[in-house]
């Protein structure tokens, strides 16, 4: 599938709970025009479901703004599980067989977190430099070396490594596998196309977090398949009501699979940073599961002329 490029700069999509309702929900005063969100609030809350969205937005856009420039090692196991026959076309790095019930896959992977041009908040650019313990040639500080060249050629390749790296993932070819991308539904521009409902609450590292079950309304959807149709999402985020942060993050996109992240507090970063990715999906009898780590940060120092023509190309998945 492909992501709507009012969302994100990949081409491929496919594709993890929390506390239960405290009580009956209510819905809110029901917003005539459209344009605004659509909430279902607890009875008497501490703080207000509309205050706790409005922070969390707040916080994806200082995100965008000082989550960029960095370079992120993830490393990545993957089981894929069922009854299928695998060519060599398709999965040239594997050893499937016709009678194979499971397939695994180890990756280490770069990304690279970047402000693009247009409507994004940020890309983000996968390059798979190790695959089950063998070193791709020429693969590892790619990324970093691309970028520290002219903007628009530096995007061009990106993108062209980022599909190419969905090969080496085993299932469906996607991009959506990517652990910031669930942040950008909470963008202010993008909150009205959402359906929300407070749930209950979880605790993590100390940190309250409330969770907020969402559900996509409006069409045409932020991510579409490869022929333009409408793929709707849903999912929760677990939010600290007192700023807004996302604690843990989890989407589905229907029918075809779930990514779930959880974020943690890193030295030299204001904001909470990846840090275990999880992925479901299946395909054809099939069953993938993913579990992707990020234990190590850094800043890159890139180059400055990243003032490029925004892209107003038709969001396509």
């Amino acid at each position: 599938m492909r992501i709507s490029t009012t969302v994100c700069t990949g081409l491929f999509l496919v594709c993890a709970g929390g506390m239960g309702s405290p009580g009956p929900v209510s819905p809110a005063p029901a917003a005539g025009a459209s344009g605004e969100r659509k909430l279902r609030e607890v009875p008497s809350p501490d703080v207000p479901l509309a205050t706790i969205l409005d922070r969390a937005g707040g916080y994806v856009k200082r995100y965008s703004d000082t989550f960029r420039n960095v370079l992120a090692e993830e490393t990545c196991r993957q089981w894929l599980r069922g009854e299928w026959v695998t060519s060599s076309r398709d999965l040239p790095w594997g050893s499937a067989h016709a009678d194979q019930r499971t397939e695994t896959r180890s990756l280490r992977s770069e990304l690279v977190w970047v402000t693009v041009p247009g409507l994004l908040a940020w890309g983000t650019f996968r390059d798979v430099v190790e695959l089950n313990g063998r070193k791709l040639e020429d693969h590892e500080g790619r990324l970093a070396e691309i970028f520290a060249g002219p903007a628009p050629a530096a995007l061009a390749r990106a993108r062209e490594i980022l599909e190419e790296s969905s090969r080496y993932h085993l299932g469906a070819r996607r991009d959506v596998n990517l652990p910031t991308l669930a942040l950008l539904w909470l963008l202010p521009e993008n909150q009205h196309r959402l359906e929300f409902e407070r749930k209950g609450e979880r605790t993590f590292a100390n940190l309250r977090g409330v969770e907020v079950e969402f559900r996509e309304v409006a069409s045409p959807t932020l991510v579409r398949d490869p022929r333009g149709r409408d793929v709707p999402s849903a999912g929760r985020f677990w939010i600290d009501p007192t700023n807004g942060a996302v604690l843990r993050s989890e989407i589905r996109y229907v029918a075809r699979g779930l990514v779930s992240t959880e974020y943690r507090s890193e030295p030299g970063f204001d904001v909470l940073v990846p840090d275990i990715m999880k992925e479901l999906g299946s395909w054809d009898g099939a069953r993938l599961e993913t579990t992707a780590r990020y234990p190590k940060y850094r800043r890159l120092e890139l180059a400055l002329d990243w003032n490029v023509a925004p892209e107003t190309e038709a969001p396509q998945e």
